[in-house]
């Protein structure tokens, strides 16, 4: 199960996440889950230029500890000297290659001009970036994505929310068009572990579905972190889960659910994906700020 997860970084370098109380990870902290991911057979991380100082400390850990991560990594808003620029992350994280080299939002990929094309293939040609891919939300976006043919990665959220119900098919549909699927949003930032009277607005809408899957959970005496973590090892589709964490002890924790637990009973996956939520827009945090 560990060789299939990838450690999400967002809060390594800002204050991430509805639920995170403890804000931006320390660079000391970071260093021990890097330490103890990679002793534990978790090699990948998922970063960005969009993530504050991120990828600064990935850079600091590589070239002090000389461990060595597989790095995926998004760009947006800019497309000019992205060879150079790009030269320039590799020097700065101290690798030769990015696993994965992602447009951070789908309005970056679809309209990108063809000279960023020409350059990113030129750049996988070099060896520089193995797999070019693209982040999106929707699933109108994942069908266009898969529709293009020097795309290689989509990553998309899913989550006991957004589930196989409503992924379902695109999931499919970009499966045979022979496109890796990595998937985010697992914890959909942690609002499965709030407490409901904290959560206001519109967003409280989303615990009519969130109590089902407690309901669902206590029937099978199991936890909602469990289950969080193991829904997605259900879905024959996706290639890698990307993981967020912000402390080591939620890192160990993690593991040892991943570790230790076995596969969700068939009866406990038809029960999630029978929840069908009908206000999409509220599994998108960037519409949390404005509803």
């Amino acid at each position: 199960m560990l060789e299939k997860i990838t450690l999400g970084t967002a809060q390594w370098g800002m204050n991430y996440g509805i639920n995170n109380s403890s804000g931006e990870m320390s660079l000391d902290e970071v260093t021990k889950v890097m330490d103890y991911a990679f002793e534990n057979n978790i090699h990948t991380l998922d970063t960005a230029n969009a993530y504050g100082r991120a990828i600064d400390k990935i850079a600091y850990y590589h070239n002090t500890r000389k461990r060595i991560f597989n790095i995926h990594n998004k760009f947006y808003k800019y497309f000019d000297n992205i060879d150079k620029r790009i030269d320039n992350e590799l020097k700065h994280l101290g690798i030769n290659h990015f696993e994965v080299y992602y447009f951070h939002h789908f309005n970056d990929f679809q309209y990108c001009p063809i000279y960023v094309h020409d350059a990113l293939w030129e750049l996988k040609a070099k060896g520089k970036i193995k797999k070019i891919g693209v982040a999106v939300y929707d699933n109108e976006e994942v069908i266009k994505v898969a529709d293009c043919k020097w795309i290689d990665v989509i990553q998309m959220p899913y989550n006991l929310l957004d589930n196989f119900s409503l992924r379902g098919d695109a999931m499919k549909y970009a499966n045979e068009k022979e496109k890796e699927i990595h998937i985010r949003s697992v914890f959909l930032q942690g609002i499965f572990f709030m407490n409901e009277t904290k959560v206001t607005g519109k967003l409280k809408e989303l615990f009519k579905y969130i109590n089902q899957i407690k309901q669902i959970a206590s029937d099978y005496d199991i936890s909602m972190l469990e289950l969080c973590l193991l829904y997605p090892f259900s879905n024959p589709y996706i290639q890698k889960i990307i993981m967020g964490i912000d402390s080591l002890e939620q890192l160990k924790i993690n593991i040892n659910v991943l570790t230790t637990k076995k596969s969700l009973p068939a009866s406990l996956i038809r029960s999630i994906e029978q929840i069908h939520i009908e206000e999409n827009a509220l599994l998108k945090p960037y519409n949390w700020q404005i509803i």
